[in-house]
C-alpha cells in the first residue's frame, strides 16, 4: 500500500495526504489576504489554521485586475489548483472594486461585469467546483485617496448590487461586504454614506488603510462573514465536520506501521 514495485508511493498512499482546497480567487483584496507583516489579522492564514489537517486554503489575488482579467485566468487556475487529483471544495470568488473604478486599464460597465462574474460562477460549477461563494465589492473612502481618484463609494454599491444578482441567479450565497462594512461603523440608510468626497469623515478608516485596502479589522469581518456562510449553507465544511489528514497520533500503533499510519480517518461523532 504505501509503496509500488518501484520503491514510489502507492496512489493510495499520494491520495492520504493530498489536501482538497478552498480557493480564494479575486483581485488586490485576495492578494493581500494573507499579509501577516503589515495587518492586525489576515483572512488567509485564519482560514488556514481554521482548517488545518482538514483542507488547504489558498490565495489567488492579482492586485489591479477586474473581471476582464479574471475571466481568462480563473480556468487555468482551476486546472492548476487540481492537478495533483485534488477537489475544489469551495470557491470563493472576490471581485468588483476594480471593475469600478473610473479607469481606462480597469474599468468594466456594469452590465459587462455582470456577464463576467455569472460567467465564473457557471464555469466553475461546469468544472466541478463544489460550491460557490460570491463576495460583492466593500465600500470605498474617497477622502482617503490620493489624486487622481478613480474610485467611488456609490459606484461600489451599484457593482455590488450586481454582484448580488449574479449570485441569486446561480444559486450561490453572496457576502455583502458593502452594507456589513458600513453596518459595522454604524451606518444606517437614510443617513449621509461615509467615504463620500468631502464629507470629512473619519468612519472608515479603521476598516481601509489607503481607501480602498482592508485593514486587519477588515479583513476580520470578511472573515466572519465567510464563516457565517459556511455554517448555514454548507454545514458540511465546517472544520468539525471534516475528517483529518492521516490519523491523531494517539490512533497510530507504533507496533503496526505503516498499516495504522495509512488508516482511512473517519469523521469522530
Amino acid at each position: 500500500m504505501v509503496v509500488d514495485n518501484d520503491g514510489e508511493p502507492s496512489a493510495l498512499a499520494i491520495r492520504r495526504v493530498t489536501y482538497d482546497k478552498i480557493l480564494i480567487f479575486g483581485d488586490s483584496l485576495t492578494e493581500l489576504s494573507s499579509d501577516i507583516h503589515s495587518l492586525s489579522f489576515a483572512l488567509t492564514p485564519a482560514l488556514q489554521h481554521y482548517y488545518f489537517r482538514k483542507l488547504a486554503v489558498v490565495a489567488r489575488g492579482y492586485g489591479g485586475y477586474s473581471s476582464m482579467h479574471l475571466k481568462h485566468v480563473l480556468l487555468p487556475t482551476l486546472r492548476a489548483e487540481t492537478a495533483a487529483g485534488e477537489k475544489i471544495k469551495l470557491l470563493v470568488i472576490e471581485v468588483g472594486t476594480n471593475d469600478a473604478a473610473d479607469r481606462d486599464i480597469q474599468t468594466v460597465p456594469v452590465d459587462t461585469y455582470r456577464e463576467n462574474l455569472e460567467w465564473m460562477v457557471q464555469q466553475a460549477k461546469n468544472s466541478g467546483v463544489e460550491r460557490v461563494i460570491v463576495v460583492g465589492p466593500g465600500p470605498v473612502d474617497e477622502d482617503m485617496l490620493e489624486p487622481p481618484i478613480y474610485n467611488r463609494v456609490m459606484q461600489n454599491l451599484e457593482y455590488s448590487e450586481a454582484a448580488k444578482e449574479v449570485a441569486a441567479r446561480c444559486g450561490v450565497p453572496f457576502i455583502d461586504m458593502w452594507h456589513t462594512m458600513m453596518a459595522h461603523v454604524g451606518w444606517k440608510k437614510g443617513e449621509p454614506v461615509p467615504g463620500i468626497l468631502g464629507h470629512g469623515g473619519t468612519l472608515l478608516r479603521e476598516l481601509l488603510t489607503d481607501g480602498v485596502h482592508l485593514t486587519g479589522k477588515g479583513y476580520r469581518i470578511w472573515y466572519d462573514e465567510l464563516l457565517a456562510v459556511i455554517i448555514k449553507d454548507f454545514p458540511d465544511l465546517q472544520t468539525e465536520a471534516l475528517p483529518t489528514v492521516l490519523p491523531h497520533i494517539f490512533d497510530v500503533d507504533r507496533k503496526n506501521l505503516p498499516e495504522t499510519l495509512w488508516q482511512e480517518v473517519a469523521v469522530k461523532e
